[in-house]
């Protein structure tokens, strides 16, 4: 009796947590390319100059590593993965946007994490503007991706949980920390 009802828990949280769906950046926004796409774009077209992006960001859930553990999933490796993902979908737009242009260039993930790992740089809490600059100057960047991924418990029905991806991310000028365009979405599951 006992494992069935810890069987009854863990296999609707093994889909809750690993979600049936992979987190990508989308395409399209209400229709449109997203804000930051179409800044970027902007950006090139306006610019004489080199433009580069260093893209980052955080992953959190409230689910606790026990929830996590109960059906065999890490909750570091998890989050390793789901930013590994994110960065992925963000650089492929990045990379689409600039394609056209040789004075674009877009900072090597592995490199950006190495390098905020050996400065011990965290990027908990709110990115200001005078952090952005820090960040900028620190990677040798003149822009700045920064994303949050979050995946929340969401109420699908009476009977049945689901969860909610949301992912917010802002385009930031890396020498005066000006937000150029922010895009929040949010994905139900």
């Amino acid at each position: 009796m006992r494992a069935k009802s810890a069987l009854l828990y863990v296999v609707p949280l093994l889909f809750l947590l690993v979600g049936c769906a992979t987190p990508r950046v989308s395409r399209s926004w209400q229709g449109k390319e997203m804000p930051i796409e179409r800044a970027l774009k902007q950006i090139l077209r306006d610019s004489h100059q080199r433009v580069s992006v260093a893209i980052l960001g955080t992953v959190d859930t409230p689910y606790s590593k026990a929830a996590f553990a109960a059906i065999g999933i890490d909750l570091d490796e998890w989050k390793r993965s789901i930013y590994m993902q994110v960065t992925g979908s963000i650089e492929q737009l990045c990379t689409d946007a600039g394609r056209d242009y040789k004075n674009f260039k877009v900072v090597d993930r592995n490199y950006t994490q190495a390098l905020l790992a050996e400065q011990k740089f965290s990027l908990s809490g709110a990115v200001t503007p005078e952090t952005s600059t820090q960040l900028g100057k620190m990677l040798g960047v003149t822009h700045l991706i920064i994303f949050h991924f979050l995946r929340n418990p969401a109420e699908r029905s009476f009977s049945r949980q689901g969860f909610m991806d949301t992912y917010v991310s802002e385009l930031v000028d890396a020498e005066t920390g000006e937000v150029l365009a922010s895009q929040t979405v949010t994905y139900r599951k």
